[in-house]
């Protein structure tokens, strides 16, 4: 494998890129192979936290704890209807976040 020289930011954002592309097409062995030698030349530079070092795209409005009391109210046996309405996201957003937890 070609030796990696980059800038800590490019980095971060290269390990982003490539676990998106691993999670949208499927994991390899190039994919994981690539993901590891970039994770230990972070670790090499002293990033502890992978993260979006430019702050591109557009910011998460929806928290984790949002996330987890639409799973809760959905086993609780709520509609989709009464759970957007009751957390204060779109029905689309509820069915979208219910059919990846059901996928994986």
């Amino acid at each position: 494998m070609a030796k990696l020289e980059m800038k800590a930011s490019d980095l971060c954002e290269l390990y982003i890129l490539l676990d998106m592309y691993e999670q949208t097409y499927g994991a390899t062995e190039e994919t994981q192979s690539l993901i590891e030698a970039v994770k230990e030349k972070c670790r090499e530079q002293g990033i502890t936290e992978i993260r979006n070092s430019r702050k591109a795209g557009r910011p998460k409005t929806i928290t984790a704890e949002t996330d987890a009391a639409i799973m809760n109210l959905r086993a609780a046996g709520k509609t989709i209807r009464a759970i957007a309405a009751e957390t204060g996201v779109s029905r689309a957003y509820v069915h979208q976040l219910i059919n990846r937890h059901m996928n994986h």
